[in-house]
């Protein structure tokens, strides 16, 4: 499997478990009216992943078809109020080469809205903030004069915050900055990812890269002599149990969506040098791939 393989450079779609509560509680959120929450989760646990699964599939999520985007959020040292604008046109698809000052900027913000959902066809705007742990008190306030000005012109905005842990202590500071207004249209629901969590969920993962093509593809000799990779969700799952155990995690440790993709690439490259294998592979062998992943091993071998 060389490196240009699309699994490789991560260029699939799988509906993760996360995903599937995400868009079931997206979509209550929705009908419920709630038009801001938080979606926290660990570091590449398949936060941004999930906000392009939900993007491209926003008509099955909202319930019918309407414009989103995503913006990702960097720190700032200090506020601009142009910047912030900037910011947000950028995530719009919209070129912000073209001059003009702060109010010139928002103004087209409004204007850009508007255009993108009368094409559309209904006044209604997802934006999802990607790594929103580094939005500032400024930006927040910001966020709900943009949120106002956009209600005032009959579009319903729908704004999900989607951070690290750190973002429920971005809450709780602007709590005891007494930020209601920032709280209530943003942080009062928190939806929590939790990563490949059981053996259930890794074989619903592994079902779908089956009937994809994307085992058969990678390691085609295996996959003629009989090899399946949801047959090893149970054995998979297990030999990472072991592993979690001997480095002092708990056994039910998740994985993010990234180890995920780290082991099975390295197992499906295996499978590929070593056809055979698919024959004896076992709990030993897993637990030595997954285990070569999580210490220094691998490089050391790889430098020598």
């Amino acid at each position: 499997m060389n490196l240009e393989h699309p699994f490789v450079l991560g260029q699939y779609h799988l509906r993760t478990s996360d995903i599937n509560r995400l868009c079931k509680q997206l979509k209550f959120w929705v009908y419920a009216s709630i038009k801001g929450g938080m979606i926290v989760g660990e570091k590449r646990v398949g936060k941004t992943y999930a906000i392009r699964y939900i993007l491209g599939n926003i008509a099955r999520v909202i319930g019918r078809d309407c414009y989103g985007f995503s913006v990702r959020w960097k720190r700032s040292k200090t506020f601009s109020e142009k910047n912030f604008w900037k910011r947000l046109l950028r995530g719009t698809g919209y070129d912000t080469k073209f001059p003009g000052d702060a109010d010139a900027l928002e103004t087209r913000f409004y204007e850009r809205i508007d255009l993108m959902t009368q094409e559309i066809g209904i006044p209604v705007c997802v934006i999802f903030l990607d790594e929103a742990q580094n939005i500032s008190l400024d930006e927040f306030l910001y966020l709900c004069h943009a949120f106002n000005e956009l209600e005032e012109k009959g579009i319903r905005l729908y704004t999900w915050l989607v951070g690290q842990t750190e973002l429920e202590h971005v809450k709780t500071m602007l709590a005891e900055m007494n930020q209601k207004q920032v709280i209530a249209r943003f942080m009062q629901h928190t939806f929590s990812m939790e990563g490949v969590d059981n053996a259930r969920s890794l074989k619903t993962l592994l079902t779908q890269l089956d009937k994809r093509g994307i085992v058969t593809d990678a390691a085609p000799e295996a996959v003629e002599k009989g090899f399946e990779l949801d047959s090893m969700a149970t054995t998979i799952w297990a030999a990472k149990g072991e592993i979690d155990v001997e480095h002092g995690r708990p056994k039910k440790t998740p994985w993010t969506l990234q180890q995920f993709h780290s082991v099975i690439s390295v197992l499906l490259h295996t499978l590929e040098r070593n056809p055979d294998l698919a024959l004896t592979l076992g709990q030993p062998e897993l637990k030595e791939i997954i285990q070569l992943l999580q210490t220094d091993k691998a490089t050391v071998e790889a430098d020598g």
